[in-house]
């Protein structure tokens, strides 16, 4: 199992991590809502990626990327919220195996430090972070994470 910032294993606080999902789902609203659909977007990145760069462009980028396909992405993020609050995530966890997580340097630290629980918790959990990367890390540095995806698959 490869993970790249996976949204259902943000934090581990399962009653915090509903709340904050509260916040993500109305941005998915807002998304909906407005004339266009960046405040939404936007309010989107302030959550998961509040360390982000705010170069303009890099900004620029990540909102239209994310505003292509507008109702898309408010589905997604409302799918994620709902499975935040039905699944359990512990018998989801529990049948995992040769995992390796993948998270950016710059995410919420309540992420990184679930993260290594679980790697420091389970032998077969490999955790990776990434210096001077977000949520966004795919683009930012899609080398290295398939590096360390095919490294990974390799050895398992």
């Amino acid at each position: 199992m490869c993970l790249i910032e996976p949204a259902l294993l943000e934090r581990e606080d399962r009653a915090k991590m509903i709340q904050v999902r509260e916040a993500y789902a109305e941005a998915a609203e807002r998304i909906r809502q407005a004339e266009t659909p960046e405040a939404g977007i936007v309010a989107f990145l302030d959550l998961i990626a509040p360390n982000r760069s705010r170069n303009p462009r890099a900004e620029r980028m990540s909102i239209a990327r994310l505003a292509h396909r507008p109702l898309g992405f408010a589905n997604a993020l409302d799918c994620v919220t709902q499975a935040v609050r039905h699944m359990d995530r512990e018998a989801l966890l529990k049948n995992q195996e040769a995992v390796i997580s993948i998270v950016g340097g710059k995410s919420p630290e309540a992420m990184k430090n679930y993260h290594a629980l679980l790697a420091n918790s389970r032998s077969d959990w490999v955790y990776r972070e990434l210096p001077g990367t977000d949520h966004s890390l795919p683009f930012q540095k899609p080398r290295r994470i398939a590096s360390l995806l095919m490294a990974h698959l390799t050895l398992t």
